[in-house]
């Protein structure tokens, strides 16, 4: 049998209550009984609210039926609006577009007209001018280049405008949609 050593418990255990101890005292009393409220209300606080039509805060059924047709005024006529502002952005689209088409077959233009400046300057080099070959060489690889990037912007804005040309006619239809809306709110069927 092992022994056990005495001090270490005693010490132990002497932690232990003095910890205690300091939790009780530090710990805030509880109130007496007398002055605890429930937490949860037993009665309910508000007064039930009687069946609807007949609360305080309810207007008239003719100032009722005023703001229904007012509101469905208001929505019809921000639907016309919606269906104007597609328009308009259908329209900018498809003048979009149309640049774009353009700006692309001016880069062809520029593209080809490269092309036939370096068919020039091979021209060049057979008949022995080769600075200048070389010049119109580099001058036609250029506009080369600057066709390319034409053709690329004008891909680019033809692809916007058709966006545009698709979240104009989303507006419209929106718009179409609201003033709908707003008529049969209006009871102008």
């Amino acid at each position: 049998m092992k022994k056990i050593h005495a001090l270490p418990v005693l010490l132990l255990s002497l932690t232990l209550t003095s910890s205690t101890k300091a939790q009780e005292e530090t710990a805030p009393t509880p109130p007496p009984a007398a002055e605890t409220q429930p937490a949860i209300p037993t009665e309910p606080t508000m007064a039930p609210t009687p069946p609807s039509g007949e609360h305080i805060g309810q207007m008239p059924p003719e100032q009722k039926e005023e703001k229904r047709e007012h509101r469905g005024k208001r929505r019809a006529r921000r639907g016309k609006r919606l269906e104007r502002q597609g328009d308009r952005l259908e329209n900018r689209g498809e003048m979009r577009e149309e640049r774009g088409k353009g700006l692309e077959r001016a880069g062809e233009r520029v593209e080809n007209a490269g092309e036939r400046m370096e068919q020039r300057a091979d021209q060049l080099k057979e008949a022995g001018h080769e600075q200048a070959a070389e010049r119109l060489e580099q001058q036609g690889q250029r506009m080369e280049q600057r066709g390319e990037r034409m053709q690329n912007r004008g891909e680019r804005m033809q692809n916007q405008g058709e966006r545009m040309q698709r979240r104009g006619e989303q507006q419209q239809n929106r718009g179409e949609r609201m003033q709908r809306q707003g008529r049969r709110i209006g009871g102008q069927h």
